[in-house]
């Protein structure tokens, strides 16, 4: 059998495993779409930033 997924070989192995992280919102997160306006390296320096925010 060819699977063009390799995902897909790993979830018929059985069920996903949770893997629960403790986050904080970050200060100059805000509750709005106005939060999400920031520079791409903000994203990309601050761990969970786009998680933290939707959380």
């Amino acid at each position: 059998m060819v699977l063009l997924d390799p995902n897909l070989e790993r979830m018929e192995l059985g069920p996903l495993q949770v893997v629960t992280v403790p986050t904080a919102p970050y200060p100059d997160q805000r509750p709005s779409s106005s939060g999400l306006r920031k520079k791409v390296y903000v994203f990309q320096s601050k761990k969970n930033y786009l998680h933290n925010f939707i959380r």
